[in-house]
């Protein structure tokens, strides 16, 4: 499988541009030919490798990847600098950290971000097919941590944009079926890892070039996935992941473990990170404020049909492992899928936008109602004795480096969406129309009632004429009889 996916980027990328590159690489040696890769003379013959990129040509930072403490079970850092021009002195670099380090039973780690990554790749390729025992052995007893890398071979820019060969970027992608250990981390739509496959979706390539920008140098803060039926390494801290299978971890810190479609063929577990909404609108959430999130929330939806729909089968997670070069135009079943889906995302982010401005209207007194009376998730689900509604299918994993305050609200998301707290939701709804069936007081209409009542006149009728004996009583009960209709007016008033 890698020699074929090997001679199917080579033809075109040489063809196309490594002549150019090669030119302009010996041009460039006389100006910036850099030096071998940095070996310190203590350095025992375990090591931490790691590998520049094009922004950090020095590897800066690196090794504090993830937050873990690497240099606890590999050793000190071995800096192997990333070079622009030529093609070969990367892998050369890189060669030389490793075979510097050759000599005991302990694999080393080359840990490796961006184009660093790419040129991991080379060397891996470089070192299988040179017909060599030794290279091949070299290659096998190293762990490759791949964070970012340009030659994912479904979403790396370098192996989907075969053309950018001419600049220098490896077009190959990364061998999946060797027996290479590696971890593939990405993140959803960065330019790096995540690149759009139909590039005349220009809003697309728009996003995956502003989500590069929003995730610049963030591994440090990022955590890996924690598989519970694996743990983690005690000494680094490094949670273990189970090859063959896609590890998507979602904004709210759930996992999703996926197989890889070459399951058993592969020693390679992928990491990729949704992202928190479009990047391409989180500029205007900086600095719109109130009004300009609202503004993001209106387009979000239908803009992230048009995103996805540059990806193969409009995901832009799924199967990192296949290798998909880039083509001109969207296939028709992704293009029908993405129009059948706008209509209700156009109406989403409307409904979305009325919210956010508080356009909505809400029923006053069934919010009252649940406010006053507020009830943990724990008090809420206790009455329930089903356990198989405890965890939501496929959330089999949590992030270690989310705290636990922050993942609450999460998980019961996950799990109100599996059914298991489904009797909450009915009681509220329950809740909600016995506060509308209540009878409201009205004391504006009231006040209005009687204010009419008090300025109506009164209509009086004709006193009738008497005898003369009688006139005293007969007056007597008609004052009475007003008094008492004037009373029981009253009353009904009140």
């Amino acid at each position: 499988m890698a020699r074929r996916d090997f001679r199917r980027a080579c033809v075109p990328a040489f063809v196309g541009g490594v002549a150019l590159a090669t030119a302009l690489g010996v041009g460039a040696v006389a100006t910036t030919t850099p030096g071998p890769a940095h070996v310190a003379s203590d350095v025992g013959l375990k090591a931490l490798i790691t590998h520049g990129s094009a922004t950090n040509w020095n590897a800066d930072g690196i090794d504090k990847f993830y937050g873990l403490d690497w240099n606890a079970k590999y050793g000190p850092t071995v800096v192997s600098q990333f070079s622009l021009f030529p093609y070969n002195v990367n892998p050369d670099n890189l060669k030389a950290a490793l075979r510097n380090n050759v000599g005991d039973p302990e694999p080393d780690l080359v840990l490796t971000s961006g184009r660093g990554s790419g040129a991991a790749t080379v060397t891996m390729l470089l070192l299988l097919n040179s017909g060599r025992p030794e290279d091949r052995e070299l290659v096998l007893n190293t762990r490759w941590i791949l964070d970012n890398s340009v030659n994912r071979p479904n979403g790396g820019y370098g192996s989907r944009y075969i053309p950018f060969s001419i600049l220098g970027v490896y077009p190959w992608p990364t061998p999946t079926d060797e027996g290479v250990d590696i971890v593939d981390v990405g993140y959803e739509y960065a330019w790096n890892s995540s690149a759009p496959a139909y590039v005349t979706n220009v809003v697309a390539l728009l996003n995956s070039i502003i989500a590069y920008a929003y995730r610049y140098k963030s591994q440090a803060f990022t955590g890996l996935p924690v598989d519970p039926a694996l743990g983690i390494d005690p000494v680094t801290g490094e949670p273990k992941l189970e090859k063959g299978y896609h590890y998507i971890v979602e904004v709210d810190g759930t996992v999703t473990k996926v197989p890889l479609s070459t399951l058993g063929n592969t020693n390679t577990a992928y990491v990729t990170y949704r992202a928190d909404g479009l990047p391409m609108l989180q500029p205007l959430r900086d600095v719109g404020g109130r009004f300009g999130n609202a503004v993001a929330d209106l387009l979000q939806p239908a803009l992230k049909v048009i995103v996805d729909a540059s990806y193969p089968g409009g995901d832009p997670v799924a199967n990192p492992d296949r290798y998909i070069t880039a083509s001109l135009f969207t296939p028709p079943d992704v293009a029908i899928k993405a129009i059948q889906k706008l209509p209700s995302a156009i109406a989403q982010g409307v409904e979305d936008f009325k919210k956010d401005l508080g356009l909505t209207k809400t029923k006053t007194p069934a919010v009252e109602e649940r406010s006053a009376e507020p009830k943990s998730v724990e008090e809420q689900v206790a009455p329930q004795e089903d356990d198989d509604t405890t965890e939501a299918p496929g959330a089999t994993v949590a992030v270690s480096s989310k705290p636990a305050a922050e993942s609450e609200e999460p998980s019961v998301k996950s799990v109100t969406e599996s059914g298991a707290v489904k009797n909450v939701t009915v009681t509220k709804k329950d809740t909600k129309k016995a506060a509308d069936k209540r009878v409201r007081p009205r004391p504006l209409r009231k006040l209005v009632d009687n204010v009419t009542k008090a300025l109506t006149p009164k209509v009086t009728r004709p006193a009738k004429t008497s005898k003369p004996g009688t006139s005293t009583d007969s007056n007597s009960a008609s004052a009475g009889q007003s008094d008492s209709g004037d009373a029981k007016s009253g009353d009904s008033d009140e």
